[in-house]
């Protein structure tokens, strides 16, 4: 039952469903003159952590430390990584105009669905401690860049449609299998290493 919870949760996290949000964020914020800096700020944060991400599996599983041990560092969590960035710039756009209370609800949700996410990935023996780690200072990163950015100081209000949407996109991801791109990773650095 735990684990089937956890199956579950970590679908939250999928880097292939978060990119594709993430295309959907940045196309509603530059749908809109005024967002246009907005969504500049978004794609230059988000793909920071998608590239990091990225570069960080493909140097690791060249690398291979401490492969076979609990505390292997072989591929950061991409779905710790993206969902971190994703989910905080989402909560950093949404919770700019709000009183601290609504500050507070939002970023403790983001927390909690981030923690779960990471747990997950560790209860389904998928990732390691260090790897946790490692993929939550990528996420790190990539929001820093985000509040750095002058542009990303802009509040977003969603509509009722839009809330809609999202949480029909999170009921498919609950709902349907997905792909992973760990597999082109580990093939393309097994072609490497070769």
């Amino acid at each position: 039952m735990q684990e089937a919870f956890f199956a579950k949760v970590t679908l939250l996290g999928d880097p292939l469903l978060l990119l594709f949000c993430g295309f959907g964020v940045f196309f509603y914020l530059w749908s809109d003159d005024e967002r246009r800096a907005l969504a500049r700020s978004w794609a230059i944060s988000f793909g920071l952590c998608v590239l990091l991400t990225v570069a960080g599996k493909f140097v690791l599983h060249l690398i291979r430390w401490n492969d076979g041990t609990a505390l292997r560092l072989l591929s950061p969590s991409g779905h710790v990584a993206i969902g971190t960035s994703f989910y905080g710039c989402c909560a950093m756009m949404l919770s700019m105009q709000q009183g601290r209370t609504m500050r507070a609800v939002i970023w403790t949700g983001v927390a909690l669905l981030l923690g779960l996410i990471a747990v997950s990935r560790l209860v389904l023996q998928l990732h390691s401690v260090p790897e946790i780690v490692l993929a939550f200072a990528i996420g790190g990163v990539s929001l820093t860049v985000f509040i750095r950015h002058p542009d990303s100081h802009r509040p977003v209000q969603l509509r009722s449609g839009q809330m809609i949407a999202l949480i029909v996109l999170l009921a498919v991801a609950f709902l349907t299998p997905h792909l992973s791109g760990e597999a082109l990773i580990l093939y393309v650095t097994g072609k490497i290493g070769n």
